[in-house]
């Protein structure tokens, strides 16, 4: 009689001990790290005005990634850039990765770069990242 007793509170304690550890892991990996979630692996701006962005977020259960690339553009010798009179070049992507690929029409008497702003959705949050890309 001891020894089935002894076993079910064995089991119990385990059964326990598992359920605290995946209620932690599951509030720490929803919440804490969706906060650094997305990252973009490449990004390239040619001459050409081309652009392509290659992204992915570590979070495994990403809804969606959307994507804005946004040109902007300084007088040549200045550092003060504004948006270019382009339309901003936006895709969505379902799941965890994303390649966006866009055209700018560019011309010789100015300097440009790309503003890209990376969004990643997780069960109705989200967490988003800019990074720039000078030509």
């Amino acid at each position: 009689m001891n020894m089935q007793l002894s076993i079910r509170t064995l089991l119990i304690s385990i059964s326990l001990l598992l359920i605290a550890c995946l209620t932690h892991s599951t509030f720490v990996y929803g919440q804490e790290y969706q906060l650094k979630s997305i990252s973009a692996n490449s990004i390239t701006f040619e001459a050409t005005g081309d652009v392509t962005v290659a992204a992915t977020s570590s979070e495994p259960l990403c809804e969606k990634i959307v994507s804005k690339i946004t040109l902007q553009e300084a007088t040549i010798g200045s550092s003060s850039y504004s948006n270019s009179s382009q339309a901003v070049k936006t895709k969505t992507s379902s799941g965890g990765t994303i390649l966006h690929k866009a055209k700018f029409s560019l011309s010789g008497n100015k300097e440009y770069r790309v503003k890209v702003t990376l969004t990643d959705y997780f069960e109705g949050d989200s967490s988003s990242k800019t990074y720039y890309k000078y030509l």
